[in-house]
């Protein structure tokens, strides 16, 4: 990436956090945006190069698996109270619909991570817009 294109990003990245209203981490909220498959063509590209192992690309897998835990309890506890009269299963049932892939990877797109997903397939993947929503 060159220094005009990481510029770009960093202005991006400023932006998103401001249209959405948020102060992330930028080390964070870059993590967050890096899909596996771009990580380990970093990896490979840097062994290439001979830079040194542990310069490390971290990519979203750990934050996705946390941000998903996280995503289900909060809706769990907002729906419990909200819906008191709603099964258990009806309200797993909402979990599940309001953290489906396809769910997931609308909002992601409306909030506007298309362009920031770092990822080695050229548009996200479904699978990645929805797992980089944190």
């Amino acid at each position: 990436m060159s220094n005009s294109s990481h510029s770009n990003y960093e202005a991006d990245l400023y932006a998103f956090c401001a249209r959405v209203g948020e102060n992330f981490s930028p080390h964070l909220l870059r993590q967050s945006l890096l899909d596996p498959s771009y990580a380990a063509a970093e990896r490979q590209r840097q062994r290439e190069l001979g830079v040194e192992e542990g310069l490390g690309v971290s990519d979203n897998s750990e934050l996705a698996e946390r941000g998903q835990r996280a995503t289900r309890t909060a809706l769990e506890e907002y729906l419990r109270p909200a819906f008191p009269y709603l099964p258990e299963e009806g309200v797993q049932a909402l979990v599940a619909f309001l953290t489906s892939e396809e769910v997931l990877a609308d909002v992601s797109f409306h909030i506007g991570t298309k362009d920031l997903i770092k990822t080695q397939v050229r548009k996200p993947q479904q699978r990645s817009a929805a797992k980089d929503r944190d």
